[in-house]
């Protein structure tokens, strides 16, 4: 995989249902007031979007309240249950890294599911 066409990232918590979305990848959003999470089962790609206003699917991003590592962190067992169904060999103690590309224009980013790399946890 070639790393260098990859300017975004997030990481999946799948033990804490946890996504956490680097202030990086934010910015490359707008920064956005709201972000909209999208999957295509299909495409096999998770996308986030950058929003202005706010709608029924959306998460209000605080950069105010960054963790320490300076990532947005939101929680969606609706989501890890999802992508762990779109891929059986998820583990559920672990954290994955999935890298993507913004579309800086568009406000959004796509994440493709193989890229995703296991960054702790698990055997």
């Amino acid at each position: 995989m070639d790393e260098s066409n990859f300017n975004a990232a997030i990481s999946l918590d799948m033990k804490k249902f946890r996504i956490r979305i680097y202030k990086a990848t934010l910015n490359l959003l707008g920064p956005p007031k709201y972000i909209q999470l999208l999957v295509n089962p299909t495409e096999r790609i998770v996308a986030i979007r950058g929003l202005d206003e706010r709608c029924k699917e959306s998460h209000t991003v605080s950069f105010t309240c960054l963790k320490p590592d300076n990532s947005y962190e939101l929680y969606s067992k609706q989501l890890i249950l999802t992508l762990m169904s779109l891929l059986p060999n998820l583990e559920k103690d672990c954290t994955y890294r999935l890298l993507g590309e913004a579309h800086i224009d568009e406000r959004i980013a796509f994440f493709p599911l193989d890229t995703l790399q296991r960054v702790e946890g698990g055997n």
